[in-house]
């Protein structure tokens, strides 16, 4: 649980945009499940497919070249280039 979602956004985003340096395609799949004040990081694919189910939790994807298929969301994260989405590519 966190207190301030916004600072745990921008580290991150931080650290992605660090590695990406080397590794280009780094989070393109986005990374952590978020609540409204909670991160999670799931190590399986069904629980991560479970928990985007309608009404679920959303993927924080900060990867510049995101963009989800037609018809799934991309709300706008707490950070500026991070998106909040229920895509997931398996």
């Amino acid at each position: 649980m966190f207190k301030d979602l916004k600072t745990f956004q921008a580290r991150y985003k931080a650290e992605l945009d660090e590695d990406r340096k080397e590794s280009p395609n780094k989070g393109h799949r986005g990374k952590f499940l978020l609540g409204q004040d909670f991160a999670v990081l799931p190590d399986q694919k069904p629980v991560i497919r479970n928990a985007i189910k309608p009404g679920g939790l959303l993927i924080l994807n900060c990867h510049p070249d995101f963009n989800p298929p037609s018809g799934y969301r991309k709300d706008p994260a707490l950070v500026k280039g991070c998106v909040l989405t229920n895509y997931f590519e398996d």
